[in-house]
């Protein structure tokens, strides 16, 4: 899985919507999602893609397709749902 858009960060403000449902996204920073509204991520695939240790954002994000491509390694926040 190749991701077909690598996006740096991604802020999602209270009363906001952001819908990745059949996406495949990359993240290259570490903790690159700030959650405060919804996060709809339905049949998404999501893959982490850094080159340095990486942070994986898990607040309020339910993964349902997560992928670590990471040889620096990742480490989690918050236990993942």
């Amino acid at each position: 899985m190749s991701p077909a858009v690598t996006i740096w960060l991604v802020n999602i403000n209270t009363g906001s919507t952001m819908n990745i449902s059949n996406q495949t996204i990359g993240f290259s920073l570490t903790n690159p999602i700030t959650q405060n509204g919804t996060f709809t991520t339905t049949n998404s695939k999501i893959e982490y893609n850094g080159s340095s240790l990486q942070n994986i954002s898990t607040s309020n994000i339910i993964y349902s397709g997560l992928r670590i491509n990471n040889p620096a390694g990742t480490s989690f926040l918050e236990m993942l749902q």
